[in-house]
């Protein structure tokens, strides 16, 4: 029983490390979300350990004490996202005041809001959107509370590494979305490397010229539509919104995303996580050096300021994230404050690629504050059309 407990604690000790280091690999990504995002529903496990160490032995040994001090470093390490949380939580109203005006409603954070799990569901309608030529219609998920009345409509664009994932990833966001008010959109788009750039930023254009055309049958404010990505799918958002294209969009929102994929092709390595130097080949259909316009096109950071200062821009992305250096965002929130665009930058301290996975957790839940506050802005303002 003695080697149990120290095994066990020493697993949950390396586990909340993940707080506060950035995770190898693939799987320590995963575990990195578990321990940053529901660490709070971990905590018992080695509380339970020291507890029971320390009641139900006369003579507590060494390795006792060393089972009850790993459990005791887990629990300080694993309350650690909630604690930053709330740290954040205090200042994130008067920030999004400043941004916004006095429109919030409730509190950035709760610590009862942690223990929650999951959320109200509402319809999904599956639809087709098509696309000029000779090429097969895309799918679309529609979530929406009803059709009987004009909704403004948020266009999601999924992540995946521009070569993976679908339109049903972490559909709980599109669940919540729509539980206030908003049409939620979640598209189908082609995925690399048998779709090179500019292919996903045609097909959002086609999405979005399908909503609009269909607006009054899928109950859609055709005048108030912006888009949110994560990951890849905030890289296609952010250049989409610095794209002519798309300046009738009332905002964009990106989670985690890379916006300079020049920089990313510089500071990327073959032997990465995601392999980003082919990931990037096969999206871009190329090196920089052989398709300059590509790189170009798909990285908004490296676009003009007028372009730039089309399309208000939320940008959240975590300090300790493994598959997208958290430089990316940040260099782009410097970007856009130079230009002079309308933009708000949220960095979360301990979490990691995907935090939203639990949209209760401590970055959960700054996020979704953050993205309701910026959403009730740029749709109450006049539209441009």
């Amino acid at each position: 029983m003695a080697f149990a407990r120290i095994l066990i604690s020493l697993l949950f000790f390396l586990l909340s490390l993940l707080t506060v280091v950035k995770a190898p690999g693939l799987l320590g990504w995963k575990l990195a979300i578990l321990a940053t995002e529901f660490g709070q529903f971990l905590f018992i496990i080695p509380l339970g350990i020291s507890v029971w160490t320390l009641v139900s032995h006369r003579e507590i040994t060494y390795l006792s004490w060393l089972a009850v001090g790993m459990c005791a470093a887990s629990l300080v390490l694993l309350s650690m996202p909630a604690w930053q949380a709330s740290r954040i939580a205090k200042t994130l109203p008067d920030r999004w005041d400043s941004y916004a005006g006095e429109i919030r409603e409730g509190a950035a954070f709760s610590l009862l809001s942690l223990f929650r799990l999951g959320g109200q569901e509402v319809a999904v309608k599956e639809l087709v959107y098509p696309r000029e030529g000779n090429t097969k219609n895309l799918a679309v998920d529609l979530y929406s509370l009803g059709t009987e009345v004009e909704r403004p409509c948020v266009v999601v664009v999924h992540g995946g590494g521009w070569n993976n994932g679908d339109r049903k990833e972490i559909a709980s966001f599109n669940h919540w979305l729509a539980n206030r008010g908003y049409a939620v959109a979640s598209i189908e788009y082609r995925l690399a490397p048998e779709n090179v750039w500019p292919a996903p930023l045609r097909d959002l254009e086609a999405a979005v010229k399908y909503l609009k055309s269909n607006a009054d049958q899928l109950g859609i404010d055709r005048t108030r539509i912006a888009l949110f990505g994560r990951s890849a799918g905030g890289q296609i958002v952010t250049a989409a919104a610095s794209s002519p294209e798309f300046s009738e969009i009332r905002g964009a929102i990106a989670f985690y995303a890379p916006h300079d994929l020049e920089f990313a092709w510089a500071f990327g390595d073959e032997d990465d996580v995601l392999n980003s130097l082919d990931l990037l080949r096969n999206y871009m259909g190329g090196e920089p050096g052989t398709v300059p316009a590509n790189y170009q096109s798909a990285s908004a950071y490296l676009q003009e300021d007028g372009a730039l200062r089309r399309v208000p821009t939320l940008l959240v992305h975590g300090a300790n994230d493994t598959l997208v250096w958290v430089e990316q965002s940040r260099r782009y929130s410097e970007r856009l404050v130079q230009a002079g665009a309308k933009s708000f930058y949220l960095e979360l301290p301990w979490a990691t690629h995907g935090f939203e996975f639990n949209q209760n957790g401590p970055a959960g839940q700054l996020a979704l504050y953050s993205v309701e506050r910026f959403l009730a802005c740029e749709f109450a303002c006049e539209s441009s059309d």
